[in-house]
């Protein structure tokens, strides 16, 4: 068996290190949202667990609420902003992956050829490249999973906020 060339090299090299760099933006992400889910329940359960071991009137933490609850929702808005950016940068590497593996499976890749020109270019950083290809059923459901993880927090303290504000107009 032939050792490989260069441009074999080049590309083997180039898949291995779009599949880290998938990995290390999936561990990006959810380190980003176990940090947002985090930081939401441990806030929330300190402010009702110190309400219920003071016995305090809801007039008392009022004040508390509403900055946790703005804490909160700048916090989710934020992290999503995060984690899209992140969702976005790792199925552009995906796509590209793909069209590079496809295109290193069908040409062969040491002779001269038109493609050359497009197999150079998905041997190029990915992440950043200014294109929507990416866009793929996959990552809508990344992104499913992402407004989930980011809205339904954000919609139960703003149910939270309304019931005590309309529990409070109501004394």
């Amino acid at each position: 068996m032939a050792e490989p060339t260069f441009i074999e090299k080049l590309v083997t090299s180039e898949i291995a290190g779009k599949n880290a760099a998938i990995h290390a933006y999936d561990g990006m992400i959810w380190k980003v949202r176990s940090g947002f889910l985090t930081l939401i329940f441990a806030g929330w359960s300190l402010i009702i667990k110190t309400a219920i071991e003071n016995n305090s009137d809801i007039i008392v933490i009022l004040p508390y609420v509403f900055i946790l609850s703005a804490f909160s929702l700048a916090l989710a808005i934020g992290g999503y902003k995060i984690d899209k950016n992140y969702i976005k940068r790792k199925f552009r590497i995906i796509n590209g992956l793909n069209e590079l593996t496809q295109l290193a499976a069908t040409i062969d890749i040491n002779a001269k050829n038109e493609r050359q020109n497009e197999m150079i270019e998905h041997l190029k950083i990915l992440g950043d490249a200014a294109n929507d290809k990416y866009k793929s059923k996959a990552y809508e459901n990344e992104l499913l999973v992402s407004k989930i993880i980011y809205v339904t927090p954000s919609i139960l303290i703003l149910g939270m906020i309304i019931y005590y504000q309309i529990k409070f107009i109501e004394r």
